[in-house]
């Protein structure tokens, strides 16, 4: 009964809604992505439910129908459907691998634990418990399927071990030496089916392994980086893809900005960097994004402010509101409420640029912006933003109380005392402080 991709999806739906359970839950297995697609998520998933209710009965109820259900379920959580969808394909499919019995296609099996393996690394990003979950999952799946399955499917299951392995909280090196190492598989395999823009994701999350080990390893992990990340902006200017594009030009930005603190990339560099960060992502959707790179560019603006650049102070200003005003009105995750401290901090920075020769007014508004991003630091539990945040507020008002002694504004202590009284509290270089902020 299912119909043209054409057909009208109402019509489409109430003949669906005239089928038995199983009839119903094979239409469904072909045509409900290009429903949900269409905006019926609400009564697809009414037809979903339905099936379950009344298919998974009985005799009925045998593994190969609680896998049909569970993958329906899963279709319903990647278009945005309730937060249990998710829940009950995975409680569905370990159902399924507990009563399959051990004359099961082992393919099917196999094909099982891969789908419940994907389920657990999407919830990895809320658990990361569920990181390590996936992994026995997907690796006996690929143990299974082996050279039998397509060069895609493959790719794709190797490139998920890497995401799982990735997204492990250990300590180390192990887990991103793994990661590195399906994530090589997956390339291969993507570059001999002619994957490119599949290539070119999979090179951009070696950039992200790259950078996530400078902790670790230091400089050499950022420029490894590097390069990785522009071995991928190479594969999605190829292909077309803006949002490819944007992300990486940001994480090229990110590392550009980290080398430079320490001398290591002219800050010329790092800002014309930053700039094509900003300019790509300008009309992004994704906002926190956007955010990130004015932030990235606001920072690398104001340390090159020197004593009468209005222009350079004015657009390092202009960089922090910008990724205020992004950040402005949203349900803030943890790191994009982390990302608004940044900004503020950062454009708290820029008021009081010039030091003790700061205007009153402007070291007033620097405290109340630094309040703030203390306040969320705290709140986040992110104790070295909240320690950087902090010292600036020290600083600041003891700059405010010179200003008290002083009357109005505090007496002039020529350029040496002006660029002391700048200077930020620092610790001693580690590969940890070469990391991306």
């Amino acid at each position: 009964m299912d119909s043209e991709g054409g057909a009208d999806p109402l019509l489409e739906l109430a003949r669906l809604e005239e089928l038995d359970a199983g009839s119903l839950a094979q239409a469904l297995e072909r045509s409900a992505d290009r429903l949900l697609a269409g905006g019926q998520a609400e009564r697809v998933r009414r037809l979903v439910v339905r099936v379950d209710e009344e298919l998974l009965q009985g005799r009925n109820c045998i593994p190969a129908n609680m896998a049909l259900v569970a993958r329906l379920y899963r279709r319903l959580a990647g278009h945005g459907g309730q937060p249990d969808d998710l829940e009950r394909a995975r409680c569905l499919y370990s159902q399924a691998l507990e009563e399959a019995s051990t004359e099961v296609e082992p393919r099917w099996l196999a094909g099982v634990r891969r789908d419940l393996g994907l389920i657990y690394l999407e919830r990895g990003r809320i658990d990361a418990a569920d990181f390590g979950r996936a992994i026995p999952l997907l690796e006996n799946a690929l143990d299974v399927l082996g050279d039998a399955a397509e060069c895609g499917e493959r790719a794709a299951i190797c490139l998920a071990l890497g995401d799982a392995y990735a997204g492990l909280e250990e300590h180390g090196l192990d887990h991103f030496e793994l990661a590195r190492e399906y994530y090589h598989r997956a390339l291969t395999e993507y570059q001999q089916a002619g994957g490119e823009l599949d290539a070119a994701a999979v090179r951009e999350r070696l950039g992200d392994t790259s950078a996530r080990t400078a902790p670790y390893l230091g400089d050499s992990a950022l420029r490894q980086g590097m390069q990785e990340y522009r071995s991928a902006l190479d594969g999605y200017r190829a292909a077309g893809d803006k949002a490819g594009e944007g992300r990486c030009l940001l994480r090229i930005a990110e590392i550009a900005a980290s080398r430079c603190r320490f001398g290591l990339v002219p800050l010329p560099e790092a800002i014309a960097a930053s700039e094509a960060a900003v300019q790509a992502l300008q009309d992004s959707p994704e906002c926190t994004l956007s955010a990130r790179a004015h932030v990235v560019s606001g920072e690398l603006l104001s340390a090159a402010i020197a004593p009468g650049d209005e222009a350079r102070l004015v657009a390092a200003v202009d960089s922090f509101r910008a990724a205020l005003r992004l950040l402005e009105g949203r349900d803030q995750a943890p790191n994009e409420q982390l990302l608004r401290a940044a900004a503020l901090s950062g454009l708290a920075r820029v008021y009081l640029a010039a030091g003790a020769q700061s205007d009153p007014e402007d070291i007033a508004q620097a405290i109340d912006l630094l309040h703030q991003a203390c306040r969320i630091c705290a709140a986040a539990a992110a104790t070295e933003p909240y320690r950087a945040a902090h010292d600036a507020l020290r600083y600041a008002r003891a700059l405010s109380a010179r200003c008290r002694m002083a009357g109005t504004r505090p007496p002039s202590g020529g350029a040496e005392t002006a660029a002391a009284d700048r200077r930020e509290p620092g610790g001693q270089r580690s590969g940890r402080d070469l990391a991306p902020r």
